[in-house]
């Protein structure tokens, strides 16, 4: 208790102590550095934020901001503090660009998947669009037919088979 007591008494006297030149210099330096590290932070968190938000370009803009940041305070900071804080800076640069590569990739991987969807889509369209004309084709013939139109009703059967020559239904009517 006693030792905690003179500790405390001993920050007094030397807060209440004058200051020398180097001692405010020294000071002066230390405020610098604290608010060189604050603004290295505050650039690399807005980083984290737009790359959350997956705007890369901008994240790159923050974390080369937080290095011109040191580089100019870097005869203020001490040499391992620098050194940690750059190599924090270059290891987010590479991770932007990293998961920049891969949200790229992905987006190129959904635009493929949707035009294959749309492509699959159009052919079910074509295909649907086919049958029913085949369809409305044989409705024609068989109609004709029964009117003894026999000419209109193989032309017309023709056209079916034209459009489709497997098919199984234009197959039959034409063997009838």
């Amino acid at each position: 208790m006693l030792a905690g007591k003179q500790n405390v008494e001993a920050a007094i006297k030397a807060a209440e102590a004058p200051r020398t030149l180097l001692d405010t210099q020294v000071a002066s330096q230390q405020l610098v550095a604290e608010a060189t590290v604050a603004e290295f932070n505050a650039a690399m968190n807005r980083a984290d934020g737009l790359l959350k938000e997956n705007n890369f370009t901008a994240a790159a803009e923050a974390v080369q901001t937080a290095k011109l940041t040191l580089d100019r305070k870097q005869n203020i900071l001490p040499a391992a503090n620098y050194d940690s804080l750059r190599k924090q800076a270059v290891e987010k640069s590479t991770m932007i660009a990293r998961a920049q590569t891969v949200y790229e990739a992905r987006q190129k991987d959904l635009v493929s998947q949707q035009r294959a969807e749309e492509q699959e889509e159009s052919r079910r369209r074509v295909l649907r669009e086919q049958e029913e004309e085949i369809q409305r084709l044989l409705r024609r013939a068989a109609e004709l037919r029964r009117e003894q139109k026999y000419d209109k009703a193989l032309e017309a059967l023709h056209q079916a088979l034209f459009l489709d020559p497997n098919h199984v239904a234009a197959q039959a009517m034409r063997n009838d």
